[in-house]
């Protein structure tokens, strides 16, 4: 499939997060709705180790560590998020992931070329 420059600009994120040893978790929260099946990313904190990888508020969680989400509980999803001191999310805006609901065949182009991200070292802020 040839990409329209539309498609390129609609792309999921890969965000590669790692856990800081001074820092209390990714530095988000999660909201499901379970009507739509989907995670949502929300509270992401200023100068955690989520903010550094990429990952947005509103953003939709699509896959962790290469696994589908949108059939799992909140709990469920809460717990592959935790078992690891790294994570793999691939997630999209909203606005995003209407636009590769409307072209399923995007969606899957999308999926295989995501924008990556990663968590930098962990800074330490001084002031």
């Amino acid at each position: 499939m040839k990409e329209s420059a539309e498609s390129q600009y609609h792309r999921a994120r890969l965000c590669h997060l790692k856990l800081w040893p001074n820092f209390s978790g990714y530095g988000f929260s999660l909201r499901t709705d379970s009507f739509k099946h989907e995670h949502k990313v929300e509270n992401v904190e200023p100068l955690s180790p989520s903010e550094s990888g990429g990952l947005l508020n509103e953003d939709i969680i699509l896959m962790v560590n290469n696994k589908t989400v949108d059939r799992l509980s909140h709990t469920d999803v809460v717990k592959v998020i935790k078992e690891r001191s790294d994570v793999e999310l691939l997630v999209a805006q909203p606005k995003d992931l209407a636009y590769f609901r409307k072209f399923p065949d995007v969606i899957s182009a999308a999926i295989k070329n995501p924008i990556r991200c990663e968590t930098s070292e962990e800074v330490i802020y001084t002031f």
